[in-house]
């Protein structure tokens, strides 16, 4: 896997994890991607775009393995 997919699949957990697929107005960004052995570190960035309000989670883990089935 690439980065680009798995930032694409870090995006769709979160979206489902979060409850965001069942709002619009809602936009998931995932940063400073970095894949190790077993596990990939992540920043997210969940935004309100309708509210103009954002959250930073720094250093979010991600087994490798969670992400093959998403």
């Amino acid at each position: 896997m690439d980065t680009q997919e798995i930032k694409q699949k870090i995006e769709r957990f979160e979206n489902y994890a979060n409850g965001f697929n069942h709002l619009c107005g809602h936009e998931i960004l995932v940063k400073n991607v970095k894949v190790l052995k077993h596990k990939v570190i992540a920043d997210i960035i969940l935004r309100d775009c309708e509210d103009g309000k954002s959250e930073r989670y720094n250093k979010c883990e991600y087994p490798i393995v969670q992400l093959m089935g998403v």
